[in-house]
C-alpha cells in the first residue's frame, strides 16, 4: 500500500452494488478524500461521467483507472464487480485492497448456465484480493453462506457491519449504507495513501453518513398530481423485485396498495422472465411494459412476463407508467422498476433518448427529498 496509487474497493453482489459504491465515494468526498465509483456510470468528485468511456478487454479497466485517478488525483476508486466480467477475465489485472458482498441470489442464469456457476464467478474475486484486502459483509444476507466458507478456507476473518443510524427508511437501502460505511471505516483505519485521516472521528463520519442520498434511480420518490407516490428503482432480478416490495409494505403501513410497473431487458431469457413474474405477484397491480429490447422482440417478451399470472400488458412504457399511476389511489405506491437512472433506449433499430424521469415530469410529478 505504498507509492501514489489509489486504494482500490471492489463490490460485488447481486443487488445494491450502485447504491454501496456510491454512498462510499460521496462519504469520502465530504471529508476532502477524492474518491470516484466506477459502476452503471462514473461518479468523480466533479460530477458524473458515461460508463462508455471504460474501454473494453482486460486492459481496459486498469487503463482507466489511470487515467481517472491521474486527472483527478484519487485516492480511492470504489467498483462494481460483475459477475460475468470476473468469469471473463477482465479483472486479472486490477488488485482491490478491500471487497465488500451485498448479497447473491438468482441472477445472470442465462450468463452462467446455472445458479452454482453463477455464485462460483462471484467468488472469483478472491482471486483478485491483496494479500492482507479486507474482506465486509453481512453473513445474515441471502446466499453468502459460500462466501463465508471460502473466507474460512483462505483465512481470510470478514468484518460484519455494525447496525449504525442511516438516513434511509428501508432495510435494503440501510444494509447498502451500512456496508458503505464498514468500508470507510475499515479504510480510514489504513491511514490512505498520502492523506492524513487520524483527524475524522468516528462522530464526524456517523454524522456525514446521515447526509447521504441514494443514487439517482435507486428508490428515488414522486409525488403524483393524484397523490400517488412513485418510485424509480432498478430492481430487474427476481430477488431485487420481491425486496423493494416487501420492504416498500413495511416502509407504507396504512393499507396502502403497491403497484409495480414489470419489464426486462432482451437478452436475458425465458427462465429469468418467469422468476421476476412471479417476485412482482406479491404487488397487488401488475402491468407489464417493455424494457430495452436490443436485439428482441419485445412483444414476446411482455408475454413471457404476462401470461403464467395473466397482468395487463401496456406499451410503450410511458403509455404504461401513465395507465399504472391513474389505477391507483391517493397515497398508494407506484413501482417504476428496472430501469433507474437509465436514459437511452436500446433496440433492434438503434439508440435514442428516454428515461422514466422524465415521464413522470411529463406527467406533473414532483420529486420528494
Amino acid at each position: 500500500m505504498s507509492g501514489s496509487l489509489p486504494l482500490i474497493v471492489g463490490v460485488t453482489g447481486t443487488n445494491g452494488k450502485t447504491s454501496v459504491t456510491t454512498m462510499l465515494a460521496s462519504l469520502l468526498n465530504k471529508f476532502g478524500i477524492p474518491a470516484a465509483a466506477i459502476g452503471q456510470r462514473i461518479e468523480t468528485p466533479n460530477g458524473v461521467r458515461d460508463r462508455s468511456e471504460v474501454p473494453a478487454g482486460v486492459k481496459g479497466l486498469p487503463s482507466y483507472i489511470a487515467w481517472l485517478t491521474q486527472k483527478y488525483s484519487l485516492k480511492v476508486i470504489t467498483i462494481e464487480v460483475y459477475s460475468a466480467a470476473l468469469a471473463k477475465g477482465l479483472h486479472q489485472l486490477v488488485t482491490y485492497d478491500a471487497v465488500a458482498f451485498t448479497n447473491i441470489t438468482e441472477d445472470h442464469i442465462n450468463v452462467h448456465g446455472d445458479y452454482d456457476a453463477y455464485v462460483q464467478a462471484k467468488l472469483r474475486i478472491f482471486s483478485h484480493l491483496a494479500p492482507h484486502g479486507i474482506v465486509i459483509l453481512d453473513p445474515n444476507e441471502s446466499g453468502l453462506q459460500p462466501v463465508c466458507s471460502r473466507c474460512k478456507d483462505l483465512g481470510h476473518e470478514y468484518i460484519t457491519p455494525e447496525k449504525h443510524a442511516t438516513p434511509f427508511e428501508l432495510s435494503y437501502q440501510e444494509q447498502n449504507c451500512r456496508l458503505a460505511l464498514s468500508l470507510a471505516e475499515q479504510l480510514l483505519q489504513t491511514s490512505l495513501r498520502n492523506v492524513p485521516t487520524d483527524h475524522i472521528s468516528q462522530e464526524q463520519l456517523l454524522e456525514k453518513v446521515m447526509q447521504l442520498d441514494s443514487p439517482p434511480g435507486r428508490y428515488e420518490k414522486w409525488r403524483m398530481p393524484n397523490g400517488v407516490i412513485a418510485v424509480i428503482d432498478f430492481a430487474h432480478n427476481p430477488g431485487g423485485i420481491k425486496t423493494v416490495i416487501s420492504n416498500t409494505r413495511n416502509a407504507f403501513k396504512n393499507n396502502e396498495r403497491v403497484g409495480f410497473l414489470l419489464s426486462s431487458k432482451g437478452g436475458w431469457g425465458e427462465q429469468k422472465r418467469t422468476s421476476m413474474a412471479n417476485a412482482a405477484s406479491s404487488a397487488d397491480f401488475v402491468i407489464v411494459s417493455d424494457d430495452d429490447p436490443r436485439q428482441e422482440d419485445p412483444a414476446i417478451i411482455r408475454s413471457q412476463l404476462a401470461h403464467m399470472h395473466g397482468y395487463q400488458e401496456c406499451s410503450p412504457r410511458s403509455h404504461a407508467i401513465h395507465t399504472l399511476c391513474a389505477a391507483m389511489k391517493k397515497g398508494d405506491v407506484a413501482i417504476i422498476a428496472g430501469r433507474g437512472a437509465d436514459q437511452r433506449w436500446e433496440s433492434l433499430v438503434g439508440r435514442y433518448p428516454y428515461s422514466d424521469v422524465h415521464v413522470l415530469q411529463q406527467l406533473g410529478g414532483k420529486k420528494i427529498t
